[in-house]
């Protein structure tokens, strides 16, 4: 494809789910202005159909292999590195978009101002494509946002790369990459453009559909899983605070240090000083109420 012509990269990092895949795929308007980077990492090969890997002998599509298996977030890396298009697009391989209105925010938001777009995303189960009785969570950003006037809440707390379109130029000035941990590995990249970024704008249209499926990364609470997540949200949110954006933190820090304490007490103490140096004693307090509300009502 010729850089000239592309206008929107599409980065897809997939493994082991090729027909899920194929639904992300076959949900991307056909045309001559999007590329379509897949990185396939590692997938199993009594898993995956590599001579009919979704994508093989389209125009559109990059397919990338990587066979170092180093997740989701080495993979993104690897396909910026691809990437052509001035506006990047990150989707995960087992969701996929409202085509109807990707294809007509990309006629629209084509020569947008903004460094970042944001859009609403719908919950669906993955295996019948029904939505979910409950709004994603990140949709209310758009009403907080809408009842304070602050695009802040949305700027900094909407730390997943799906759903936005994202200025390809901002990313490489700022030398902003993902980072290549199991879990979380997207968290330290949307902070990171957040704070770069000058203007931020909200399209509130629901583009993208983030998928419920068992076997999913999210669904991981070992100890591995919980550390890495709590180690991420740490250095995130006290970058936050010392930045000055204290207040639009995600609060991630508190929840992943509450799953940590109940599986291990002592190492929550062991932690605990660091979610203090972030939240302070009162807020820290209101979390853990609401933390241990929730977690009862399970």
């Amino acid at each position: 494809m010729n850089s000239s012509s592309c206008l929107y990269s599409i980065i897809i990092p997939h493994r082991n789910l090729p027909q899920l895949l194929q639904r992300c795929l076959d949900s991307i308007p056909s045309r001559l202005d999007v590329q379509i980077v897949v990185v396939d990492d590692n997938s199993d090969a009594s898993l995956v159909d590599f001579q009919n890997f979704p994508g093989l002998n389209h125009p559109q599509v990059t397919l990338i292999f990587n066979k170092l298996g180093r997740g989701a977030g080495h993979a993104r890396n690897l396909g910026m590195e691809r990437a052509l298009g001035k506006w990047l697009i990150f989707a995960d391989c087992d969701d996929f978009f409202n085509t109807k209105i990707l294809n007509e925010q990309m006629d629209a938001c084509t020569d947008a101002s903004a460094d970042i777009l944001f859009f609403k995303t719908r919950y669906v189960y993955s295996d019948n494509l029904k939505e979910t009785p409950q709004e994603h969570w990140t949709n209310q950003l758009f009403d907080l946002v809408e009842r304070t006037g602050d695009i802040n809440y949305l700027k900094f707390r909407r730390n997943a790369p799906w759903g936005k379109f994202i200025r390809r130029e901002l990313v490489e000035r700022h030398h902003i990459r993902f980072q290549e941990v199991l879990w979380s590995n997207d968290v330290r990249f949307s902070i990171e453009v957040a704070l770069a970024a000058c203007e931020v704008q909200r399209v509130p249209v629901y583009l993208y559909s983030y998928t419920i499926r068992s076997g999913s990364l999210i669904d991981n609470a070992s100890m591995e899983s919980l550390l890495c997540r709590f180690d991420v949200a740490y250095a995130v949110e006290y970058k936050l605070k010392k930045r000055g954006y204290a207040k639009y933190g995600p609060g991630h820090l508190d929840f992943w240090w509450f799953k940590i304490s109940i599986q291990k007490p002592l190492l929550g103490l062991k932690l605990m000083p660091k979610v203090l140096r972030v939240s302070g004693l009162f807020l820290f307090l209101r979390r853990l109420l609401s933390n241990c509300f929730h977690h009862r009502k399970k």
